[in-house]
């Protein structure tokens, strides 16, 4: 399920970063764009790698001797929608990032820190192994409304400037 993560990391974030990086510090009118088409590829490939993933799975889990981890799709279902949400956190992490929004940034990692530790300690006891999955799906849903937030506060207050 993290490939989905590690995919857009490493395929969109680390090419989009420093061409947003150029384009906001030179006041460019193709920021924007360049951000939402960041957005939208985002968005696409991990919706695709959400499908993708589970008709590969058993396949995956064959040749690595591990065919029992098929019994589990629906956690399986559960990690990937976390990290769907994880990389859709991505779009309003780069804009953050890029106004040097960072002390902010670290302030909701830390927070989705004590929620996922305290969500683990709830769930795990009650729903096992599905419960750690419950608690990485509330935690990135949180992570993404947080980053969600602060950039739409930040975005206004850039545009009335």
């Amino acid at each position: 399920a993290s490939a989905i993560h590690i995919f857009v990391v490493s395929g969109f974030y680390i090419i989009y970063l420093p061409k947003l990086i150029k384009l906001h510090s030179s006041k460019s009118d193709s920021f924007r764009k360049e951000l939402l088409t960041f957005g939208a590829i985002t968005f696409a490939s991990s919706v695709i790698l959400v499908f993708i993933i589970p008709l590969i799975s058993p396949f995956i889990f064959e040749i690595i001797g591990k065919s029992e981890f098929s019994s589990q799709t629906s956690l399986l279902y559960f990690l990937l929608f976390g990290f769907m949400l994880n990389n859709l956190s991505l779009i309003p992490h780069m804009y953050l990032y890029i106004i040097e929004d960072e002390k902010y940034i670290t302030l909701i990692m830390a927070v989705s820190f004590l929620i996922n530790l305290i969500l683990n300690l709830v769930f795990i006891p009650k729903f096992g192994i599905q419960g750690a999955a419950y608690s990485l799906v509330c935690t990135y849903f949180i992570v993404l409304l947080l980053k969600l937030i602060r950039a739409k506060q930040k975005w206004k207050r850039s545009v009335v400037c």
